[in-house]
């Protein structure tokens, strides 16, 4: 039986990919059995583990065997699945630099692709049709070198390591995926689980989610009397906030960054490293490596050169770095499975609300930004719910569609339903993950608000890590 003590260890040696993409070293070059035997392997460990008196590696336990169960660790989607994983993995290393650990990882991509092929033919739910499809364009696309794996022997592999994948895809998983989008009550349960780190009826996440969102809505209009789509188009359209190209943007975020400071207690904070990176994909924050190989890094990529209004992404910049995830990821350890989103996302949130209470989104445009994105939080998680549950989208009493969650995203947010289709499809792609922003978020007030003094609840709140939600509210309401 694994102990507490040696939990971690085992569970990087077993998955070393999401181990790496969490900021702990592994050997170079491992990557993760995701056949049958290896996932398997992983379950065991879950089950076989005493977590002993620790309270937050007792939630994960339960929460990830959970999720394993409900084959929520290996469904297609373009999101989370192992190939994208792998992916993020392998461009990572190559980035790194170091090109022995980066050959034997791509070496080993297309074994560890037939292993996931071999899991897809036992799964035990059908996968999500437009998932497989969206994955199989991005499998194709990555097998004819649309990701930059170099002009190596071990590249090469790769790339034949991903196409023989897009065949099973093709061949053997599309003609049996499954047109309903959404995973069941049941299984949701379990997704929000996992990601939260508590477990709450999709009754309760429903009617909080609803009241945050009216209590934004009222902030909005009561911040832009003329109209929310008018005060957008007026800042969209203001030259002092046009951010053209890679340069130019990697320059405005270097500013912000290092403009950026806070006072809460936290010691041996890094510098945040920003990469602004010319390719499609979100914005994202990557801890710092525990052996100090890698500095925490903003991810910003960029495919467009065109200028860019800038006003709604200051939020942005405080939620990625400080006093966002750098300071809680880049400082205080890491659970031994890695950060909960629930908790770091609802951090991440809660810090962009100190960053506007320190004075650090002083124009109407930054403030009017922080408040769009809790608005779209809230709608995302609405919609999440709505579509793996089948409660009504929102409170617009609608079924849920893709049209009508995009029609929904738009009327919550400056976007035009057109440009939220891919939002629509994330939510539909990762269950449960859109609740852990204003969900987390509102777990965080509520800690706050009631800590008599606010520095010593954060130095010690923070100094847990990213637990769950469940043992972070039992610690600190001791």
């Amino acid at each position: 039986m694994a102990t507490a003590a040696d939990f971690a260890a085992r569970l990087a040696t077993l998955d070393p990919v999401r181990a790496a993409l969490a900021g702990t070293p592994v050997p170079p070059g491992a990557l993760t059995d995701y056949s049958p035997d290896g996932r398997a392997a992983r379950a065991e460990l879950l089950r076989g583990t005493d977590p002993g008196d620790d309270a937050a590696l007792a939630e994960r336990l339960t929460a990830e065997a959970a999720h394993a169960e409900a084959f929520l660790d290996a469904e297609v989607n373009l999101i989370a699945s192992p190939p994208m994983q792998l992916r993020e993995h392998v461009t990572a290393l190559l980035a790194a630099g170091d090109p022995e650990a980066s050959a034997e990882a791509l070496a080993g991509v297309p074994r560890a692709l037939r292993g996931y092929a071999e899991t897809l033919r036992h799964a035990p739910v059908a996968p999500v049709r437009n998932q497989v499809e969206m994955v199989l364009g991005a499998v194709r696309s990555w097998a004819d070198g649309g990701v930059e794996f170099g002009d190596t022997p071990e590249a090469a592999a790769a790339r034949a390591g991903y196409a023989e994948l897009a065949d099973v895809l093709a061949t053997e998983v599309l003609p049996g995926s499954r047109d309903e989008p959404g995973i069941g009550p049941d299984r949701y349960r379990a997704a929000a689980r996992f990601h939260l780190g508590e477990d709450v009826s999709p009754e309760d996440l429903r009617a909080g989610l609803l009241t945050e969102l009216e209590r934004v809505r009222a902030e909005c209009a009561a911040l832009a009397p003329e109209g929310v789509r008018a005060a957008c188009a007026a800042f969209d359209a203001d030259p002092a906030w046009q951010v053209a190209g890679p340069a130019e943007l990697r320059a405005w975020l270097v500013a912000r960054v290092g403009a950026a400071s806070t006072d809460l207690p936290v010691t041996g904070l890094g510098e945040l490293e920003v990469d602004v990176r010319e390719e499609p994909g979100p914005v994202r924050y990557q801890p710092p490596a525990a052996d100090g190989s890698r500095r925490g890094r903003l991810v910003w990529p960029v495919s467009d050169p065109a200028p860019r209004p800038m006003w709604s992404q200051v939020t942005t910049v405080h939620h990625e770095g400080v006093p966002g995830h750098h300071v809680q990821l880049g400082a205080a350890p890491l659970p031994a499975c890695g950060p909960v989103a629930g908790n770091s996302e609802g951090w991440a949130v809660h810090a962009e609300g100190l960053a506007l209470a320190a004075g650090a989104l002083p124009t109407r445009a930054e403030h009017l930004g922080y408040l769009l994105g809790l608005r779209l939080n809230a709608a995302m998680a609405l919609a999440d719910l709505s579509v793996h549950t089948g409660v009504p989208l929102g409170d617009t009493g609608h079924p849920w569609s893709v049209q009508a969650a995009a029609e929904f995203l738009a009327e919550e947010s400056a976007f035009d339903a057109g440009g939220l289709y891919f939002t629509v499809l994330r939510s539909a792609a990762w269950p449960g993950q859109a609740l852990t922003y204003t969900w987390g978020a509102l777990a965080w007030q509520d800690l706050a608000d009631r800590a008599g003094n606010r520095r010593d609840f954060y130095a010690e709140a923070l100094a847990l890590g990213p637990i769950g939600l469940a043992p972070l509210r039992a610690a600190l309401r001791r």
